[in-house]
């Protein structure tokens, strides 16, 4: 389960990960900011950067950087360049995000 949401002047994306946990990131690739998620809802085991096809997993992981050897002389890793988490609270069956 996926879903985008503005939260000020970010948005959100809401997934529930197979460990049945609910997270929020930025909706930004951490490469070059752009968007990963534009549909409102739907169902997701990776997101997929348009731009440079960097994938994450639901925990917010990056597992791949397409090129990586364009990417060695800067010492750049996947496991270091994950999405950014917001806070995300569960209440009442009420999802909250700050």
């Amino acid at each position: 389960m996926q879903r985008a949401e503005q939260v000020g002047a970010s948005t959100a994306l809401l997934v529930r990960g197979e460990d049945d946990r609910i997270r929020a990131f930025i909706n930004v690739c951490s490469h070059r900011g752009g968007r990963l998620v534009n549909e409102r809802s739907g169902n997701a085991k990776v997101f997929t950067c348009f731009y440079h096809r960097w994938t994450y997993d639901t925990k917010g992981s990056c597992l791949n950087i397409p090129k990586p050897e364009g990417y060695q002389a800067v010492g750049m890793k996947p496991e270091d360049y994950g999405l950014r988490e917001v806070r995300c609270e569960m209440k009442l069956g009420l999802v909250f995000v700050t």
